[in-house]
């Protein structure tokens, strides 16, 4: 997983948990590794599934929308 900022215990446990509950229930463990070219939030990689909880993600969803490349 890549954060923009080293995350808290209290973060990554919460992080865990709503992974684990978006993948069925299966076992998170988070190797955190910290990406300063982010512009905030994570990105997990999760066996072949990417989890983009990151801004350029958000970003990059937003133009897609509006028709923007």
């Amino acid at each position: 997983m890549r954060t923009v900022v080293p995350l808290t215990a209290e973060e990554r446990e919460t992080l865990q948990q709503r992974l684990s509950r978006a993948l069925g229930g299966k076992q998170v463990v988070l190797a955190e590794t910290v990406d300063d070219r982010l512009l905030g939030g994570f990105v997990a990689d999760v066996d072949s599934y990417v989890v983009d909880g990151s801004l350029d993600g958000q970003l990059a969803r937003l133009r897609a929308r509006l028709g923007r490349s």
